[in-house]
């Protein structure tokens, strides 16, 4: 999967330039039927040496993929959302505010689509735009943070293939990532931080190689049941 640099940009140059960003002709899928960005379509294997592994670059997070396991590991005060009151359908960002923590859910400046979501869970617009969980700085820091993630089709269904994730810090840096085998809507990714403050994740769905005969390579991030906190 591509790797992207990390940025920590301002609030208001963020959230402008993920509200505000106007589409283009020419036209990776989208599923809401507007003009794609005319971008590169991202390459269709996951990176070839972290596939099914996790890269934790010398840093202090740790990667779960038990949900209790990284519970267990969380400070009291979490919060959990469940994206109950999620309605399918082409959306604006996000905003969640609760218990100290302020998170936004959109896709990542220079990006053109913004969110697609199913009932109760959330997803992408266009199908090379990865899904980005982003939190102020100004706010209390996030030292774990995790969800379900996994790859769904054009109609929202969950489908085969991988999903990536990368974990960037407060200062900058690629704290982690996971690239999962995650058809599965039950699958659980969790990074949680020791030392640096988690400033955001981008969640990638990969297009997957040689489909079958009469179906699509598309894959797009889904994400339902966020929880955010601190570390014990």
């Amino acid at each position: 999967m591509t790797r992207r640099s990390a940025f920590l940009p301002s609030n208001a140059a963020l959230l402008a330039l993920a509200i505000a960003a106007v589409p283009a002709f020419g036209a990776p899928t989208t599923r809401s039927g507007a003009a794609g960005s005319g971008s590169a379509t991202r390459a269709a294997t996951a990176d070839p040496v972290f596939a099914d592994a996790f890269d934790h670059r010398g840093s202090s997070v740790t990667v779960y993929t038990d949900r209790a396991a990284f519970l267990a590991a969380l400070a009291p005060g979490r919060i959990e959302l469940a994206f109950d009151e999620v309605m399918p359908g082409h959306s604006p960002p996000l905003h969640y505010l609760d218990q100290g923590f302020s998170l936004w859910l959109f896709t990542p400046p220079g990006t053109h689509h913004g969110l697609y979501n199913g009932p109760g869970f959330v997803s992408t617009d266009q199908v090379d735009e990865p899904l980005m969980v982003w939190t102020t700085l100004e706010d209390r820091p996030i030292g774990a943070i995790g969800g379900q993630v996994w790859p769904s089709d054009f109609s929202l269904r969950p489908t085969d293939g991988r999903i990536g994730v990368d974990v960037i810090l407060q200062d900058g840096t690629l704290g982690a990532t996971a690239i999962l085998d995650a058809a599965d809507p039950d699958s659980f990714v969790g990074f949680v931080s020791h030392g640096e403050p988690i400033a955001y994740l981008l969640i990638e769905a990969p297009d997957i190689v040689d489909p079958p005969a009469g179906t699509t390579p598309d894959r797009w991030p889904t994400l339902d049941n966020l929880v955010v906190g601190g570390v014990q």
